[in-house]
């Protein structure tokens, strides 16, 4: 599962760019991020990684359950706060507990305790079948 994030060239820019446009790309012609998206260490100058991209299946998930975009028209700049406080949107009720712990282990601020996207395959395949 791969959300471009792994691959984006020149952070800088492209965080520069995505704060102008949620489709905005960067000068250099690296993949613009979506902020709502984007896990915590990318605004802290931190590499990308394998586990940006399942910080952002974990939103892809919120948002197909929840039927909404995360942090909805909320400015990207405090979209940038939220996240870096640790803040995430919460689930209704209707959504199964399984998926809100799936998402919420893939919200972890620390990178290195999210899953593998394998990991969380095998979650969902569990789910499914339950």
């Amino acid at each position: 599962c791969d959300f471009g994030m792994s691959e984006a060239k020149d952070r800088s820019r492209t965080m520069t760019a995505a704060a102008a446009g949620p489709t905005a790309s960067s000068a250099s012609g690296g993949a613009a991020m979506t902020v709502a998206w984007s896990a915590p260490e990318l605004f802290k100058d931190q590499p990308k990684s394998y586990a940006t991209d399942v910080y952002a299946l974990g939103f892809t998930l919120w948002e197909i359950y929840e039927r909404r975009v995360p942090f909805g028209n909320m400015p990207e700049a405090a979209v940038v706060s939220q996240v870096l406080a640790g803040e995430r949107p919460n689930f209704t009720s209707e959504t199964p507990t399984t998926l809100r712990e799936v998402a919420a282990a893939c919200w972890s601020k620390d990178a290195s305790k999210r899953p593998t996207a394998a990991k969380v395959a095998v979650l969902l395949t569990r789910m499914s079948t339950m």
